[in-house]
This record gives structure tokens, sequence and C-alpha cells, in this order.
């Protein structure tokens, strides 16, 4: 028990319209002359949750540049993401331009949100970096991790049939921009966390649900009206589960909060953003 401080802010955006960038390759594993090819460093790769939303191949990174490159496929006839998010270092985190649908066939999805940092700052051990691929209807995510790796040894890499290039993530299409900061956060029992957050947004922010979600991919959610919070003010919100939580809905199996282990909660603003924070007990 104790305070502890967020280890990540991420704004997510539903969109609609044609993602830029959208490229298939005439034949797989793809040529040269008609496919992308990359330097990329291939990782080992470890999921953190539930595989219902997909399966993912390989992982792969670009150093020193945004390029990460997914090969997966849907575990079912097909999954549209929405964006992406990451938490354990500094990354893009935003939305897709317009989601993306992928099928059961083996895809390449390049996408610039490489979490790891430039070489000269990974430590020798490796340094371990968290990324989900959303779904926003219904809200779901598929999560896994890797380790960014110190010594390179890369090789060359070319798109195969199909693959999807997104070369830009999306920013708001609001006015105004929404934005959280996690200052501090308190499990006051296995139950109940309060989480301190700061409007560092432009607008005002009003919170209209959550979801709690485990490694697992049980999930909790509510719906409920919170305070209005002006820009540079901070609040206080407290997130129940289990028993404290009459009204909430359960995804999966029941579970607690439990010391050392990772949860996510997911905060929906009336804008209808999603703010993604990752704490551990």
């Amino acid at each position: 028990m104790g305070h502890k401080i967020g280890l990540a802010i991420i704004i997510l955006v539903v969109f609609t319209g044609v993602v830029a960038g959208l490229v298939y390759a005439p034949g797989s594993p793809g040529l040269p002359y008609l496919s992308p090819t990359y330097q990329a460093q291939r990782v080992i790769f470890q999921y953190e949750g539930p595989t219902a939303l997909g399966l993912i191949y390989e992982v792969l990174y670009v150093p020193n540049t945004p390029t990460l490159i997914i090969i997966l496929g849907a575990n079912g006839s097909q999954t549209r993401y929405g964006g992406v998010w990451t938490y354990g270092a500094s990354s893009a985190q935003q939305v897709f331009p317009s989601p993306v649908t992928i099928s059961n066939a083996r895809t390449y999805l390049v996408i610039p949100a490489n979490p790891c940092p430039d070489q000269s700052k990974i430590p020798t051990a490796g340094f371990d970096v968290h990324i989900g691929l959303y779904t926003d209807s219904p809200l779901n995510s598929l999560i896994f991790k890797f380790a960014c790796i110190k010594g390179l040894y890369l090789g060359a890499v070319t798109l195969g049939n199909p693959h999807i290039v997104i070369p830009n993530l999306a920013q708001s299409n609001t006015s105004g921009q929404e934005s959280l900061n996690l200052t501090s956060y308190i499990f006051q029992n296995s139950m109940n966390v309060t989480l301190t957050i700061k409007n560092t947004g432009s607008v005002g922010l009003g919170l209209v649900g959550y979801y709690v979600k485990d490694t697992a991919n049980n999930q909790y959610s509510q719906s409920f009206w919170g305070p209005l919070i002006s820009p540079g003010s901070t609040a206080d919100a407290s997130i129940l589960i289990s028993n404290a939580c009459a009204s909430c809905s359960l995804s999966g199996a029941s579970f607690l909060f439990t010391a050392a282990r990772t949860y996510f909660v997911i905060l929906v603003t009336a804008r209808n953003n999603l703010v993604i924070f990752a704490l551990t007990e």
C-alpha cells in the first residue's frame, strides 16, 4: 500500500476515415523492389494477457527510429484495431488515422510506435517495454512485452503480403486537447484504488466511466458521472472493483487487487477519449 507514481499517460481517440499509407504487397514474402525493406532487430516477446483478439508471430523494431513491425493475425475471421498504447518508455501514444482490420492471414503491420529509447540509453541487461493494440468495440487489448536490446543483431526484413504501413499516428480531431497526468495513486484495499489526476490539457475534462483490467484480460467496468476537472486542476478518482462496486459489470473471472501485480485503469472522458494508466499494487 502507499503512494506510487504513474507510469504512463495515454490519450486514445476513435476516428473514421481512410488509413494513410495503406499498402498491399503483390506477393509473399514480398519482393525488395515492390515491398519496403527494413534493417530491423527481432525480439523475443511475451503475451501479457489472453490472445482472443489475435496471435503475434514476430516483433521487430528499427533502432533509433519510430518504426515498430508486428507480424500478426486475427484469432478468428478478423480483428479491427483502433490504435496502440505503451508504457515503460517514451513512445507515440495515439490512435491510427482509421481503424485497421487484420484478417487471419499473417499480416505485417508497420507503425511509428517503437517504444525503445535511443541505443545509448539502453542498459546492458536490456530495457523492458509493454505494448497494447486496442479495439474500441468492444474495448479490449492485445498486450505483450519485450526487451529492447543493447547489442544489436540487425537483419533485412522485407514486408510480405498483406502488409499495412502507417506512417503517422492521428492527432485529436476535437477543438482543444484533453490530457491527464497521474500524479499519484494509493491502493486503499483489495477492491479500491484512489487516483490523483491532473488536467494538463487545454479544455475542461469530465469522466464518465472506467474499466479495470488485470494481465489475464479480466475486466470490471462502470459508467458514472465524475467531476468536471478544469485545466490545471487536480482531482481524486476512486476506482472500485468486485464487491465494492455493486454497479460494475464483469467480463471474465473476478479478481482483487493483489500485491506485486499490474493492473490497467482506463478512464473514459465525456468526449469519448480513453486515458490508460498502468498501476502496480
